[in-house]
């Protein structure tokens, strides 16, 4: 009798830890897309930590290093800006978009060192719509490197 409660106790467990376990842990994909949609919120610090999840379990996707980028440049945190698309390029060098930003933040760093005040696009800026396509185009990305 004991020896069956045991047993009854041990599968539940076991059944627990296999129905728990599947909705706990998320792919980096699942936390890539998070961090978008918390960037399209505006929540960057959020998107940023979402990201930083995504990096922990795949280091080496540079579009993940480039949207933090992009998050990071929205905050005008220019230098971890930089940072991340450096190390996108480091993993991607033919990534364009990941140069062309890279290059902004660099721009606009040093134009707020200098003073002058820099221009973050809006999300009514024509800017969003090419973001939001850039990232449908990613599923694609994501699909092959999973």
């Amino acid at each position: 009798m004991r020896q069956g409660i045991i047993g009854i106790v041990v599968l539940v467990g076991l059944l627990t830890c296999l129905v728990i376990q599947p909705v706990m842990a998320e792919t980096t994909e699942d936390l890539f897309l998070k961090g978008q949609e918390l960037a399209d919120q505006g929540k960057y610090d959020q998107a940023i930590q979402a990201y930083d999840q995504a990096l922990a379990t795949d280091q080496k996707n540079d579009q993940i290093y480039y949207f933090k980028g992009n998050a990071l440049l929205y905050q005008k945190k220019y230098q971890e800006a930089i940072d991340a698309y450096t190390t996108a390029l480091s993993i991607n060098p033919q990534n364009k978009a990941a140069q062309h930003n890279l290059d902004t933040a660099k721009t606009q760093m040093a134009q707020a060192s200098a003073g002058i005040p820099t221009v973050t696009p809006t999300k009514k800026s024509p800017v969003s719509p090419l973001i939001v396509l850039g990232a449908l185009g990613l599923f694609g990305i994501f699909r092959r490197k999973f």
